[in-house]
């Protein structure tokens, strides 16, 4: 019997201790109003005004498990940025699940000081409807419009720029619908709670009209990394450990957006300065191989003076110039809808300094020098970034490169193992001669290979695997051999990281 009553008195215990919990939890719980709206919204050029859906929701916390949630709201909203709300609901969101007999009242306020939108929400008046009583529901949707700024030239290059809007939608306290002014309060239990309240901010901004005339720096033969950053593209260039001084060519291009129903209406010559980096250590200049080399004509001859400048006459500062005219007595143009290289600038850049693959060096960049700014000196006068079209001398816009070096990841293979089947055998041979004669697959690692480790495969490797494995005539295959590991060697071989040999 004792242990019947002391067993009996726990349990009560503990269900009174559980009701207690829940008590004091239903006393002290907390409610979280934000709202969520797209970051930007972007529209086509011209559009006088934007709009966008802000969504309301609510967050319970504090509350046990056992608990009912919210069972009522009401909410005052407003916008600034010069944003108006002109449309509000609870269409699409937890009350449209929820509610059952009870009360919506909706609707967007207007008036000096008064701009915004309410929403006062009882779901149910008969029967125990409650949100949940933890997580985040969407309890509302607002309609934001924002009066949109026309772009223009922010940054004196010439061309147009987005002078954005930053809308923002968030809750307030007063404002006044059909009936009494509405504070944004939430009802639980039949009381009423003060919730903290969030705010969304969305930038609007017109879709810009491409740049009609432009010069962007690439970068031959590398990657590019991400978006424009302070006017560079980032871009990678992939090397072997143990590189040293790497060369790296840039390229320039001319980007052409006018109107293409006169296919006159193109550049006919320009000038450019282009500012690089002691770390990009020029060694040549050229426009062969470029759009000029193609559209010269020897019996129209025009004007190119495309050199590298000298730093003493240019206040130390490194670089070239090209000034170009494709004909001085015809019509000769570059097309007036095109993307165009116009100049190859080489290189060097050190990558003695990376020890480790993955790691890259620090951006090193080659700049067009904008149309405002100085030009460099080459022979003559310094050279003014410019672009002409029609006999007119256009300012354009620039984007130049900030090129990193990164070592390439060291993939492990084991020499010799050219079927990737994680042994060397006569298979490997076989598998050489398929690819190399009879159009078999290529190795996921042309490394492993290369069993005599000279640069390239040819049947040599195969005769070495023969020789190696059944006549005892050579020494095993070069490192990294008879187990994986790094190649030791810099060369042109490389392993896909899907590389199956080990």
């Amino acid at each position: 019997m004792k242990f019947v009553t002391l067993l009996s008195h726990g349990v009560l215990c503990g269900v009174i201790s559980l009701g207690l919990a829940a008590r004091l939890s239903a006393q002290n719980p907390s409610f979280a109003l934000t709202f969520s709206a797209p970051a930007s919204t972007p529209l086509a050029p011209g559009g006088s005004t934007a709009s966008y859906v802000a969504t309301g929701q609510l967050t319970t916390t504090g509350l046990l498990p056992v608990d009912q949630g919210a069972q009522g709201w009401s909410l005052s909203m407003s916008a600034d940025g010069g944003g108006t709300i002109t449309g509000v609901t609870t269409a699409g969101t937890i009350v449209d699940t929820l509610f059952d007999v009870g009360f919506n009242k909706t609707e967007v306020t207007s008036g000096a000081g008064n701009e915004g939108a309410i929403s006062a929400v009882v779901l149910s008046f008969e029967h125990p409807v409650t949100l949940p009583p933890a997580g985040s529901v969407d309890i509302v949707k607002v309609t934001v419009q924002v009066p949109v700024k026309q772009p223009k030239d922010l940054d004196g290059d010439g061309a147009v720029d987005c002078d954005p809007v930053d809308s923002r939608v968030f809750y307030v306290d007063g404002r006044k619908g059909a009936g009494q002014p509405v504070d944004t309060k939430i009802t639980y239990k039949g009381q009423s709670f003060v919730p903290s309240k969030g705010q969304a901010i969305t930038r609007v901004c017109p879709v810009l009209p491409p740049r009609v005339l432009s010069f962007r720096v690439d970068v031959i033969g590398g990657q590019a990394t991400g978006d424009e950053q302070n006017g560079n593209t980032p871009w990678s260039f992939e090397v072997a450990p143990r590189s040293g001084n790497v060369d790296v060519v840039a390229g320039v291009h001319l980007v052409s957006h006018l109107p293409a129903d006169d296919p006159t209406n193109g550049a006919q010559g320009w000038s450019i300065s282009v500012r690089t980096e002691p770390c990009f250590n020029v060694a040549t200049v050229t426009t062969a191989g470029t759009a000029v080399q193609d559209l010269s004509d020897p019996t129209a001859p025009g004007f190119n003076k495309t050199e590298i400048i000298d730093p003493a006459k240019n206040s130390g500062q490194l670089g070239v110039v090209s000034a170009v005219v494709l004909s001085l007595t015809e019509q000769i143009n570059l097309a007036p809808e095109s993307d165009s290289l116009i100049l190859k600038i080489s290189g060097k850049i050190d990558a003695a300094g990376l020890s480790a693959p993955g790691q890259c060096t620090d951006a090193c960049k080659v700049e067009v020098v904008g149309p405002d700014a100085a030009g460099l000196k080459g022979s003559g006068q310094p050279v003014q970034t410019a672009i002409t079209v029609g006999g007119e001398t256009k300012k354009p816009g620039i984007s130049g490169a900030a090129i990193s070096l990164c070592q390439k990841a060291q993939i492990s293979f084991i020499r010799g193992n050219a079927n990737e089947d994680s042994k060397v055998d006569i298979g490997d041979a076989i598998f050489i001669i398929n690819y190399l004669f009879r159009s078999g697959p290529p190795s996921g690692c042309l490394d492993a290979s290369d069993a005599n480790d000279d640069g390239k495969v040819n049947l040599d490797d195969a005769s070495y695997l023969i020789n190696y494995g059944f006549l005892g005539s050579l020494l095993p295959p070069p490192a990294p051999f008879p187990a994986c590991g790094p190649d030791p060697t810099d060369d042109a071989m490389v392993c896909a990281d899907s590389s199956r040999g080990c």
